[in-house]
């Protein structure tokens, strides 16, 4: 309905200006952008409760659990939209020195020849990391994560049979996977998803996904090759 769809703007624009403050001081120290971050973090999720909350109120048939989880999943998707690229430009400022680290891993990774050793799998999974960038909704882009961490779990036997691997053979696959992608802006992504998770969805295979994308990141950005 139009009031809380004027809620809502009311509420972007003032996470907006929080965004825009800290964004026009990009040589700030990253610890600076990272209590900012928290800050409007905070704030979107009390503004995501408060809109849930409300919505359920005006339109009863939507609080039954299922409805609840449609419910969450378009408010996520409206609020997000035209906030997502500012929000994730913020925390690339806060984890500066780790997407630096990345790009160095990422330099010598294709110094290696990493590309050489990609299966069909893992060029698959690069492209949807790919894809990943691009969404604003931490729905879809946990849908998204989550398939990823399908594909390079699967190993196909000729007999078409497949077994899942284990988290000590999937991390150096996924490791893999970031580095060929070229894209050190994905600690930022996984941030995002990690701090914006529904609660209904942290755990279980999305909140294993994160934590594995997570774990993937932290250790190319404290290794070499």
């Amino acid at each position: 309905s139009q009031p809380v769809k004027a809620t809502i703007n009311h509420m972007q624009e003032k996470v907006n200006t929080i965004l825009n403050k800290s964004l026009s001081n990009p040589d700030a120290d990253p610890k600076e952008h990272a209590l900012i971050f928290e800050e409007v973090s905070n704030t979107i999720k009390d503004d995501i409760n408060i809109i849930q909350d409300v919505v359920k109120a005006l339109f009863e048939p939507l609080n039954s659990e299922k409805n609840v989880s449609i419910t969450s999943e378009v408010v996520h998707h409206v609020y997000f939209a035209p906030l997502k690229q500012n929000i994730i430009t913020l925390i690339r400022y806060s984890l500066k020195d780790i997407e630096k680290q990345l790009v160095n891993r990422i330099k010598e990774g294709f110094e290696e020849g990493i590309n050489f050793r990609l299966t069909e799998c893992c060029k698959e999974a690069i492209t949807k990391l790919h894809y990943l960038t691009t969404l604003h909704n931490p729905y879809d882009m946990l849908d998204c994560t989550v398939h990823i961490i399908k594909l390079l779990a699967a190993t196909k036997f000729e007999q078409k049979h497949c077994t899942s691997v284990g988290a000590d053979d999937l991390l150096p696959r996924l490791c893999q996977v970031v580095v060929s992608s070229s894209l050190p802006s994905i600690c930022a992504e996984a941030t995002f998803m990690e701090t914006f998770m529904p609660a209904a969805r942290a755990l279980g295979e999305d909140g294993y996904a994160v934590t594995m994308l997570q774990s993937a990141i932290a250790h190319l950005a404290n290794t070499t090759v």
